[in-house]
């Protein structure tokens, strides 16, 4: 037993605290560590502004990652989850759309893509994924931030901001 007032045989104790949860929607900021994330959305290979689309419109989603750091990322993935009136479009779903031979694994939901690659650093070694959607349901609806994460290495990151978005009927 120590001896009173002594601190010598006293163990340290460490204590870390992290705090979770989702921002409410129009509040997340975009983030860019050792990932970069660009996303365009398209439509007949021009712009366009995903705020506010017609009812029944294609168009495509094409999202560009980029490592920022040294050295090659394995196990990154990007997650795209789509605001309620979006769909994804058959050629997804079907198989006959090109998918990029760089991805090793991708992940078609109702309400979401996930894409899984490894990324060499540096801009001429970037990512281009592209898909295509339309605009099925007239409403508003929240379009969730997008968000890219090396899986194993929480320090790599990179998400959009979220926004809302219009489907008017035709």
């Amino acid at each position: 037993m120590a001896k009173s007032g002594s601190f010598s045989e006293v163990p340290k104790l460490f204590v870390t605290l992290s705090q979770t949860g989702t921002p409410l929607p129009g509040n997340e900021a975009p983030v860019s560590e050792g990932l970069s994330l660009a996303v365009r959305f398209l439509a007949n290979d021009r712009p366009i502004n995903p705020a506010s689309l017609t009812q029944g419109q294609d168009f495509m989603a094409q999202v560009t990652v980029t490592n920022t750091g040294s050295r090659l990322l394995e196990d990154v993935a990007l997650t795209q989850i789509l605001p309620s009136g979006w769909q994804l479009t058959s050629s997804r779903l079907d198989g006959s759309a090109d998918n990029n031979e760089k991805v090793t694994y991708q992940d078609l939901r109702d309400d979401r893509v996930m894409h899984y690659f490894d990324l060499k650093p540096g801009s001429n070694n970037a990512l281009t994924l592209s898909v295509d959607l339309n605009a099925s349901f007239a409403g508003r609806f929240y379009l969730p931030a997008w968000t890219v994460e090396a899986m194993y290495d929480g320090r790599r990151q990179a998400r959009s901001k979220g926004q809302w978005v219009e489907v008017k009927r035709e």
